[in-house]
């Protein structure tokens, strides 16, 4: 569903997609918080929210995704412990984070 122009929340009924194994929304206009129910897609590998329209407190509830290798968060308005976050799953291989306000060019998690 990425670059599809989609606009508006993630919807509440995202909660029911708990087979999921990869989700990427990036390059759309999605806003808003980064809904917690994400946390319970307990099966998702990769999480891709790149590139929207997200702001506030990242959700501690994304450390239930155990099974997480990708998690990408660039270019969004974003805030929180990225790095506990990252190091709360240990099966992370890749995060990245850079917020539309920050000047650094890179970041990237090693959670080893």
């Amino acid at each position: 569903m990425s670059s599809n122009r989609l606009s508006g929340k993630i919807p509440s009924t995202f909660k029911n997609l708990v087979l999921l194994e990869k989700l990427s929304l990036f390059d759309n206009s999605l806003f808003g918080v980064v809904p917690s129910i994400l946390g319970d897609l307990v099966n998702l590998e990769e999480l891709i929210l790149s590139d929207n329209l997200f702001y506030g407190t990242i959700p501690t509830e994304l450390s239930n995704l155990t099974k997480l290798k990708v998690l990408m968060l660039n270019n969004n308005d974003l805030k929180g412990d990225f790095a506990a976050l990252a190091k709360s799953i240990p099966t992370m291989l890749q995060f990245e984070y850079i917020n539309l306000n920050e000047t650094s060019n890179s970041v990237l998690v090693d959670t080893d």
